[in-house]
């Protein structure tokens, strides 16, 4: 409708009227604030066009903080790509890719729940998805306590294992 709008407008003529120039002017003006915002809205981590992941940047500040860390995650691919653009070089990944949107099921003797970890890191868990039991049995493993650490939605985004004593 705005395009249309302008067309009608703006349609060329033999003289030039002030009214066509007043749209020409109302046209560039438009543009511009259009790239203005375009650019601005770039430059922000987060922004309401981008509320999917929106703590991404608390959770690598987070996983960054710690000496030697590492991420267990089934997480999507996008969501693990929007994380790993902001951590450190020293972070280590643990992944167990599985696809949420196809109808494929995953081979129950592939699936390791809870993962086999190794020891020496600072572990967080990442977006897990995990079936009602997963944390039930974490928690039965002698090795670590879970700690929720990051909200996102109704999921808790984060959280870190932390070697029993």
């Amino acid at each position: 409708a705005v395009i249309y709008l302008f067309t009608t407008k703006l349609t060329p003529s033999a003289l030039l009227t002030t009214s066509q120039t007043q749209w020409r002017v109302g046209l560039a003006l438009l543009i511009s604030i259009g790239i203005l915002s375009c650019s601005w809205d770039a430059q922000q981590s987060t922004a309401w066009s981008k509320i999917h992941n929106q703590s991404t940047v608390a959770i690598a500040q987070q996983i960054n903080a710690v000496p030697r860390p590492l991420i267990v995650s089934d997480a999507e691919t996008g969501d693990l790509l929007a994380l790993s653009h902001n951590l450190e070089s020293k972070v280590q990944l643990l992944i167990q890719p599985h696809c949420y949107t196809c109808s494929l099921s995953r081979p129950a003797q592939n699936l390791t729940l809870p993962p086999d970890i190794p020891t020496g890191y600072d572990v967080f868990l990442y977006h897990p998805r995990p079936p009602a039991t997963w944390l039930q049995d974490l928690a039965a493993q002698p090795g670590y306590t879970a700690k929720a650490l990051i909200r996102e939605g109704d999921a808790d985004a984060l959280w870190q294992l932390t070697p029993r004593s």
